[in-house]
């Protein structure tokens, strides 16, 4: 499974995670009795309305989601990716590789790509905390070219 992959699989896992949970919360904000609270009733009310709203437009699958919120999945995807640890397949000497982002391409920038991001150039390299081994990833494969050797 190659990193884009991964990321999106992991990130449709966080979603799913946030779902339930977001889901079970809102049972209980909606038992909540606001007359408790010092605040306006109107004004909690309206809260917990907006909070609820905003929620159960994302009550769907990942794959249906819009591209924002997708985004913030896949942020919480790199927190699990940045922090699995890799042993070195390098020198196998025991270290665990760290993901370190590449720099953009010589004279290219963030807005020089219109998806942000820069391709193969931007796959994060991993550097062994241990011997200081670099693995890094060298470039996607030409998916014309593997669809027509399988045929």
């Amino acid at each position: 499974m190659n990193y884009y992959k991964l990321r999106e699989w992991l990130s449709e896992q966080e979603h799913i995670q946030w779902e339930h949970w977001s889901k079970a919360v809102a049972e209980d904000l909606k038992l909540i009795n606001v007359y408790n609270y010092r605040e306006d009733f109107f004004a909690v009310e309206n809260r917990i309305k907006a909070r609820l709203e905003n929620w159960e437009k994302n009550w769907k699958p990942y794959k249906n989601l819009p591209e924002d919120i997708k985004e913030y999945d896949r942020k919480w995807a790199d927190k699990i990716l940045d922090s699995v640890p890799f042993k070195c397949p390098v020198y196998q000497c025991g270290g665990l590789m760290k993901a370190k982002e590449k720099p953009h391409p010589k004279g290219k920038g963030e807005d020089d790509f219109p998806d942000g991001r820069a391709g193969d150039t931007q796959t994060p390299d991993l550097v062994c905390s241990n011997c200081g081994a670099i693995y890094s990833f060298q470039r996607f494969k030409n998916a014309r070219r593997v669809h027509k050797k399988s045929n």
